[in-house]
């Protein structure tokens, strides 16, 4: 039961205290700068330094390249002849 006094005695006097937050005027300049956010706007972008990308170095293939001819000796599903290129 205290407690309960004691809760209505304090609930106004925090009632009074608490106030909406003020309504800041439209800007469209603060729309736009909070609608880009996230997107590539170069004006948002900070200055970066661009640097050549190093050399890459050359990998030997994982495939064989391979030579193909057509042999009309042979039936017509084995006709094209292919072989490793030397």
């Amino acid at each position: 039961m205290r407690t309960l006094i004691l809760i209505l005695a304090v609930l106004p006097l925090l009632a009074t205290q608490a106030h909406a937050e003020e309504a800041r005027p439209y800007s469209a300049q603060e729309t736009i700068r909070r609608a880009q956010i996230g997107t590539h706007s170069p004006r948002l972008a900070p200055p970066v330094r661009v640097a050549p990308a190093p050399a890459r170095t050359a990998r030997p293939s994982r495939y064989d390249r391979l030579v193909c001819r057509v042999d009309p000796a042979k039936p017509l599903h084995q006709q094209i002849i292919c072989e490793k290129q030397k």
